[in-house]
C-alpha cells in the first residue's frame, strides 16, 4: 500500500447517518457517506433524516428527529416517549375521563402503556403584524413553525401593503401570550 492510500484511508470522513422510517423503527448507522439504509424492522429503503460527520450538535439531531417525525405524521406517548403510526395506536379508554374540553385530542392510546399519544407537531411561534396606513393602524395575528420573512407574512395575511403611500409594517413576536382589550 502506497503512502498516498493509506493517507487517503486516514482522511475519510466516516458519517453517522440516522434515520427514521414511517413505521416508526429509528437507528443510526455509520458509514464513509452519507446514504439510505433499509429499515431492519420492515426492509423499506430509507433516506437519513440527518447525517453527521462530528460537526453536528445533539440538539440539531433532535430537530431534524422532531422535524421528520411530525413530516412523517407519527405519534409519540404522552408517558413512555413510544413512537407509532397513528394506525397502530389503540382506542382510547375512557374518553371523556381522560381528555376535557378544550385539550388537545389524543390520535389513541399506547400500545405500550396505555397513556395517551398525540401526533408530532413542530412548536409554533406567534407573529403580530402591525400594518400602519392612513386610516389608523390593523393587527393581525399568524402562527408559523419557522420565521418567516415579511414578505410571507404580507401575503399569507393577504395584508394590502403600500410602502409609497408611506405606510409601514411592524413584526413583533412576542415572549408571552398577548392579550388584547381592556381588563
Amino acid at each position: 500500500m502506497t503512502q498516498a492510500t493509506e493517507a487517503a484511508q486516514v482522511a475519510r470522513t466516516i458519517w453517522t447517518n440516522h434515520y427514521l422510517c414511517p413505521c416508526g423503527e429509528e437507528w443510526s448507522d455509520e458509514h464513509d457517506a452519507t446514504c439510505n439504509d433499509c429499515c431492519p424492522v420492515c426492509d423499506k429503503e430509507i433516506e437519513p433524516f440527518i447525517s453527521d460527520d462530528g460537526s453536528i450538535t445533539e440538539k440539531q439531531i433532535d430537530a431534524a428527529r422532531e422535524a421528520t417525525l411530525a413530516k412523517l405524521g407519527l405519534c409519540r406517548c404522552a408517558d413512555c416517549g413510544c413512537i407509532s403510526r397513528s394506525e397502530d395506536l389503540d382506542g382510547i379508554k375512557h374518553l371523556s375521563q381522560r381528555v376535557l374540553p378544550g385539550d388537545e385530542m389524543a390520535d389513541g392510546q399506547c400500545p405500550e402503556c396505555g397513556a395517551l399519544s398525540y401526533r408530532v407537531r413542530l412548536p409554533e411561534s406567534l407573529y403580530v403584524v402591525v400594518h400602519e396606513h392612513e386610516y389608523g393602524m390593523t393587527v393581525y395575528q399568524a402562527r408559523a413553525t419557522r420565521e418567516p420573512t415579511v414578505g410571507e407574512l404580507v401575503k399569507a395575511l393577504k395584508i394590502d401593503f403600500d410602502e409609497e403611500k408611506g405606510e409601514t409594517l411592524h413584526v413583533v413576536v412576542p415572549e408571552a401570550p398577548v392579550r388584547i382589550g381592556v381588563a
